[in-house]
């Protein structure tokens, strides 16, 4: 049996070292990954008035008084997230993604 001894190069030791590192998973930022975004693909649902709460909620409604109307279905929640280095952007409907109404 031979048994060799090498010496490892400090440049060799760091480039094992960014090699390992990239491969490890990088840590979010919590102000960009604690959106709740989970149902963001959930169209936003109504119940217009209590006689339709039998018949289902809606996903568009048009107000009667000729106010706050969605007249095609829309998301609802956050669904969008973009940000720079110092801003973060959301992209929302401010509509819940839970059935709302009746009001």
């Amino acid at each position: 049996m031979i048994m060799a001894k090498a010496r490892i190069s400090g440049g060799f030791r760091i480039g094992l070292f960014l090699l390992l590192a990239g491969m490890m998973p990088a840590r979010a930022d919590p102000l960009l990954s604690s959106w709740y975004t989970e149902r963001s693909g959930v169209y936003a649902r109504v119940f217009q008035n209590d006689a339709a709460i039998p018949d289902g909620a809606t996903t568009a409604w048009v107000h009667p008084g000729g106010g706050a109307s969605q007249t095609t279905p829309t998301y609802a929640g956050v669904h969008e997230l973009s940000h720079t280095d110092n801003w973060l952007y959301l992209r929302t409907t401010g509509l819940g993604s839970y059935t709302m109404g009746p009001w």
